[in-house]
């Protein structure tokens, strides 16, 4: 199933796309989620402290990822043209509906994928697998200008899992990674985790800025020796992944 979010019925072959991709598929037949409200540790400048918030417990799985995905796009503040909301199929599986959205994206095309992950982090936003250096540098900025708190990493620093959808995108094009919402309290494969409600609709926000941002990136190059130089810097970030 996808969404064509007002997108022109004539678009140019080299049109950037940016495409946001959620898998609606779980591991279970049965779900449960509730709120419950538990003491959280923030910081204040120097000091730290502890608040009461709510925060969801259930299978997050991907119920984090298609919720962050949906309202941002309610909000009715993504743009008007060349996005895309694909919400997949068979990720827990065979990744079958990735395949299928993959034979439509193009190598100068955006994709986020946006999942839950188990990465410890104390912020609301975690980007991972993103290989592309000029890339990674563009969300840094992006997110920082809009005081965005979050991690960035080129690889997957997950302890529960290291594959998803972005394994089938990233073979298409390079400009491709994981939007992590951050889960807690166990393995989000195998059951009920712990998610902070104001985490999620931080993430949602996140996704909303990050998505506009998205159309001042470059991916299609007019010459040979920007798209030559486009290719060099990516070997060089592939190196350094490696190390």
């Amino acid at each position: 199933h996808h969404i064509t979010h007002n997108q022109p019925p004539a678009m140019e072959p080299s049109s950037k796309k940016i495409v946001i991709s959620a898998h609606g598929d779980t591991n279970w037949n049965q779900h449960r989620l509730k709120i419950e409200k538990n003491m959280r540790k923030i910081k204040l400048k120097d000091l730290e402290t502890e608040v009461e918030e709510e925060e969801y417990y259930g299978h997050m799985d991907n119920f984090a990822g298609v919720h962050a995905v949906m309202k941002a796009y309610f909000s009715g503040r993504l743009p008007q043209s060349n996005v895309r909301i694909e919400i997949t199929y068979g990720e827990e599986k065979d990744m079958e509906g990735a395949k299928e959205v993959v034979k439509t994206v193009s190598s100068h095309d955006v994709v986020i994928v946006v999942d839950v992950t188990g990465t410890i982090t104390d912020k609301s936003v975690i980007i991972e697998k993103c290989r592309s250096k000029r890339l990674r540098k563009f969300i840094k900025e992006s997110l920082d200008a809009s005081g965005i708190a979050h991690d960035l990493y080129s690889g997957c620093p997950d302890p529960i899992e290291n594959q998803d959808e972005s394994n089938v995108y990233g073979k298409k094009t390079d400009y491709c990674f994981f939007y992590g919402i951050p889960t807690r309290g166990g393995d989000y494969n195998e059951g009920p985790v712990r998610c902070w409600k104001r985490d999620l609709e931080e993430c949602s926000e996140a996704l909303v800025m990050l998505i506009n941002s998205l159309q001042d990136f470059k991916t299609d190059f007019s010459s040979k020796k920007e798209k030559k130089e486009e290719e060099i810097e990516f070997s060089f970030s592939m190196l350094e992944d490696q190390q």
